[in-house]
């Protein structure tokens, strides 16, 4: 059911439409009564064709709606309106995180203050009870002044509900079909193993669609890859990630520990809890970063970036000094042709001090001893 600009649903005025996916398209809307603007997701038919369909789907809407989180789009409700389907849900004006992704991956910091959000939003929702399993990037939105929001929460389980009762291809072909021109889903290269396989899903599936997101931040690429669903497949179920310090300099040890156990294969070994990611990313947030381009030590000659020089050997004072002698105690300039060594440092208490004995023979004994030989 395509909507345009104009059109009422209720008390809502549909403004734009936002994406397009699996279970409906997305809207942005006015709520007329508060005079808000809100996101509204209207159902595909087939799901209200279904009556057992669209009772799961209602059963899995409430239990995100009862999801009260910062870092959690909110759930206003569910409604029906000329003969169509909807919920009605926060608007959250930004990007999505897959847009903010850069070639080569986010700094590490950058990666840290959106990654632990998210762990966060995720960590509350399995309290809760509500398994996501579909995290990836395009179900992050990052607002304009930083805040992250995770969308979507319960849709996808019953996606996979429906695959399971054999109502759609298989899970892959449903989440291809999502990755068509004009669409906001993500790709099969964010679930997990069992996920891929069919296999029995809870919390720890997204901890490793989590694993996958962050792998992605820091490199800026997918830690597994085909040219084909198959291959995916393949890659996925039997192949391990390469290692991110391989793609990135620098790359904290911790972070690389995180990520790679979030990436295990068998969810025994994953991490059992999002709470225990997002604490370990947080002790990874509050370790030195090493800095990726080391300084050289210092070495005569070199200048700060205020322009003055280095760190500088001290230098003696005297009270007595006057232009034209040195630190070192020099002789003025008048006495610049003597080849002698320098005088020794002047003293501070005595204001009269001996005269340094002269080196030089006296003038007259040269002279009497050359008339003699003459």
């Amino acid at each position: 059911m395509s909507l345009v600009a104009g059109v009422e649903l209720g008390p809502y005025e549909v403004l734009a439409p936002l994406g397009a996916g699996g279970m409906g398209e997305v809207y942005r809307a006015r709520d007329t009564r508060l005079g808000r603007e809100v996101a509204i997701k209207v159902l595909p038919a087939e799901v209200l064709a279904d009556p057992p369909r669209r009772a799961r789907f209602v059963q899995e809407a409430r239990a995100a709606s009862s999801l009260n989180h910062p870092n959690i789009v909110t759930i206003y409700g569910i409604e029906s309106a000329n003969g169509a389907d909807f919920i009605v849900m926060e608007y959250v004006p930004g990007q999505t995180l897959d847009g903010l992704i850069p070639r080569h991956g986010m700094r590490v910091g950058e990666a840290l203050r959106l990654a632990i959000p998210i762990a966060d939003a995720l960590a509350a929702a399995h309290a809760a009870g509500v398994v996501h399993r579909d995290v990836k990037p395009a179900n992050v939105m990052v607002t304009r002044q930083g805040l992250v929001k995770v969308l979507d929460f319960g849709l996808a389980k019953l996606r996979q509900a429906e695959a399971a009762a054999g109502q759609e291809d298989t899970t892959v072909e449903a989440e291809a079909k999502l990755t068509r021109a004009g669409t906001v889903a993500g790709t099969p290269a964010y679930m997990s193993p069992e996920q891929a396989s069919g296999g029995v899903v809870d919390a720890r599936s997204d901890v490793f669609s989590f694993g996958v997101v962050l792998y992605e931040m820091v490199t800026g690429r997918r830690p597994f890859v085909g040219g084909s669903s198959a291959e995916l497949l393949a890659a996925l179920l039997k192949e391990e990630p390469k290692p991110p310090s391989g793609l990135v300099a620098d790359l904290p040890k911790e972070l690389e520990r995180i990520i790679l156990r979030c990436l295990r294969k068998d969810p025994e070994r994953r991490f059992q809890h999002m709470k225990d990611v997002k604490v370990e990313l947080e002790g990874s947030r509050r370790s030195p970063i090493p800095s990726p381009r080391p300084r050289r030590a210092w070495s005569p000659g070199d200048r700060d970036a205020g322009g003055s020089r280095g760190p500088q050997p001290a230098r003696s004072f005297s009270p007595f000094w006057r232009p034209g002698f040195s630190d070192a105690g020099d002789s003025p300039r008048r006495h610049r042709r003597s080849s002698r060594s320098p005088r020794p440092a002047r003293h501070t208490a005595a204001r009269s001090r001996p005269t340094a004995p002269s080196s030089r023979s006296p003038r007259p004994a040269i002279e009497a001893t050359t008339g003699t030989s003459g």
